[in-house]
C-alpha cells in the first residue's frame, strides 16, 4: 500500500501555529526512517558466535560468567583436553581465540583456525570443538574464549575457564 506524504501548501511564519498535517508528518516518522533505524541497529555482517559451555578439563563444564580456577592439571607437559560448544546463527566458526586475563599468568594468549579434526560434534554452524592446553609449572590461570566467524564477528560476552597447574 502506497501512502503519499502530505505536503504543506502553507508558508508558515516564525509565529504561526504549524497545521494538522505539519504536526503528522514532524511528529511520525516514516517508514524509510523506521526500516533505515531497524537496519543499523542489526550487525552489518550478520550475528556474532554465540558459545554455550566450555568444558576444561573434557567433563569438567565451567560457568562461563566467572570461572575460578579450582580444577587441577599436572605441570608435566603433558595435553590435557577441553571442548566448547557453539553456535553461529547465520555463518560459519573459523578462529578461536584464548586469552589470559590476569596479571600473574605463565601463559600468553594463543589461537587457531578450527579445521575439521578439531570439531567433535555438528558442523562449524553449531557444534562442539576440542582444544588442548598443557602447562611445565606451577600456576593458577583464567582465560577468556573468543570466537570469530568468517564474516570476520567475534564473539565478545564472558565464556571463561579456570584451573591450576600442579
Amino acid at each position: 500500500m502506497h501512502c503519499p506524504t502530505p505536503t504543506p501548501t502553507s508558508t508558515r511564519t516564525a509565529t504561526s501555529t504549524p497545521s494538522v498535517v505539519e504536526q503528522a508528518v514532524t511528529a511520525t516518522p516514516s517508514l524509510v526512517e523506521a526500516v533505515t533505524e531497524q537496519a543499523a541497529a542489526e550487525p552489518e555482517n550478520g550475528y556474532p558466535p554465540e558459545i554455550f559451555f566450555v568444558e576444561f578439563p573434557v567433563g569438567t563444564r565451567h560457568d562461563l560468567l566467572s570461572a575460578s580456577p579450582e580444577i587441577e592439571i599436572p605441570a608435566d607437559g603433558s595435553d590435557i583436553k577441553g571442548l566448547v560448544g557453539f553456535r553461529d546463527m547465520d555463518d560459519s566458526i573459523s578462529y578461536v581465540w584464548f586469552e589470559p586475563i590476569q596479571d600473574d599468568t605463565v601463559f600468553e594468549g594463543f589461537g587457531f583456525y578450527i579445521t575439521d579434526e578439531d570439531l567433535e560434534e555438528g558442523d562449524f554452524s553449531e557444534g562442539v570443538f576440542s582444544f588442548y592446553i598443557y602447562c611445565n609449572e606451577p600456576s593458577r590461570e583464567i582465560f577468556n574464549v573468543q570466537l570469530m566467524d568468517i564474516s570476520g564477528n567475534w564473539y565478545s560476552g564472558a565464556a571463561l575457564f579456570g584451573f591450576v597447574c600442579r
